[in-house]
């Protein structure tokens, strides 16, 4: 008998969930994309404060700050988040917003996955090891 193996969840690259603020970070990131809409190349369609489309980090800076063009300390941390998330090992050789855009412009790439990251790691700890599916995309 033949078993594929599958690598479980291995746990939090850190010692816990995100905090509840970085959660709300991603819910609010989650609820742009969802609603409003997703755009790839740009950071945002529309107005900063209140944009029409936002990318992966265009999403995390405005629910981080209320501006999608305005990075501050909590938005660095959204951002090295999802960092976690898509390169779990660290081994990409980008910082967190050229992984991440990367990642998000990817032309296989839909606005349903975008939103799926998001949701996921607000409730979980991000994986460690290669089969993280979200980085072999």
């Amino acid at each position: 008998m033949t078993v594929a193996l599958q690598q479980p969840f291995a746990g939090p690259i850190g010692s816990r969930l995100p905090s509840p603020q970085l959660a709300r970070v991603l819910r609010r990131s989650a609820l742009l994309i969802a609603e409003r809409g997703w755009c790839q190349r740009v950071q945002f369609v529309g107005s900063a404060s209140h944009p029409q489309a936002a990318t992966l980090s265009g999403a995390l800076v405005w629910a981080a700050t209320g501006q999608a063009d305005v990075c501050d300390v909590r938005a660095r941390e959204a951002l090295a988040l999802m960092r976690d998330w898509l390169d779990p090992h660290g081994s990409a050789p980008f910082d967190d917003w050229e992984l991440l855009a990367a990642w998000n412009d990817a032309p296989s790439r839909r606005r349903a996955e975008v939103v799926a990251v998001l949701v996921e790691a607000g409730h979980r700890p991000a994986r460690r090891g290669p089969a993280n599916p979200v980085l072999l995309k």
